[in-house]
């Protein structure tokens, strides 16, 4: 048996009067409030079994994360990739 366990999540921009949504299938789509159609896109892979969480950085950022378990941050008013927070290969062990 295989279960599908799709989780979204969206966040209105202020500053842009636009929408910023997981479309649970490649990534990133933003809206426009005023007329409702897609203004920009930012496609990546997803991993659909967890979680697609999204920030918001000071109306500006937004943070996705990726199949990998990276984090990609885009620009929120045209989802340009500023950069990507890359997950380390070992897990953190903090000095003594």
């Amino acid at each position: 048996m295989y279960l599908l366990d799709y989780r979204g999540n969206a966040v209105v921009l202020p500053n842009t009067k636009q929408l910023a949504v997981f479309n649970l299938k490649n990534g990133l789509d933003i809206y426009s409030l005023l007329d409702f159609k897609r203004k920009c896109s930012a496609h990546y892979d997803l991993d659909l079994h967890t979680s697609q969480g999204i920030a918001l950085f000071k109306s500006t950022l937004l943070a996705c994360p990726t199949a990998k378990g990276n984090v990609n941050i885009y620009e929120s008013h045209d989802a340009t990739l500023v950069t990507t927070l890359y997950r380390p290969s070992m897990p953190f062990t903090p000095s003594l």
